[in-house]
């Protein structure tokens, strides 16, 4: 905590603030944990600790009971840790890639965010 308060712009912050996270769920304080780890996210968004971040909260969420549905496949999906076929793992995880639709979704997606993108482009 006090590396994090000294600095909270240093290159330490980050990491400081995570570490802060997983210490107040060691201890049983998942809500203040969730507090933290929304600040890493807040603070860091494309962090090196911001996947981990989110990681944390959907096990905390599923330790609370709150997980469902995608949140519960995707902690399944990464607990499968390679065990199987990649496509079989993506597959459980919801994702059907021995079809288009996934590619599809993924690309309406992107063309989505660029057209928001290229309006915000015009406004500038």
């Amino acid at each position: 905590k006090s590396v994090y308060e000294q600095a909270p712009e240093g290159r330490r912050a980050e990491d400081a603030l995570y570490w802060m996270g997983l210490c107040f769920e060691k201890t049983s304080q998942p809500d203040a944990a969730l507090v933290i780890y929304r600040q890493v996210l807040d603070a860091f968004p494309q962090g090196k600790k911001s996947c981990a971040a989110r990681f944390q909260m959907a096990r905390i969420a599923e330790a609370q009971g709150r997980a469902r549905g995608n949140v519960k496949n995707y902690l399944e999906f990464l607990s499968m840790g390679c065990s199987k076929d990649p496509l079989e793992e993506l597959q459980h995880a919801g994702v059907d890639l021995s079809t288009a639709a996934p590619i599809d979704a993924a690309l309406d997606k992107f063309a989505s965010v660029l057209d928001e993108a290229e309006k915000i482009a015009e406004k500038l």
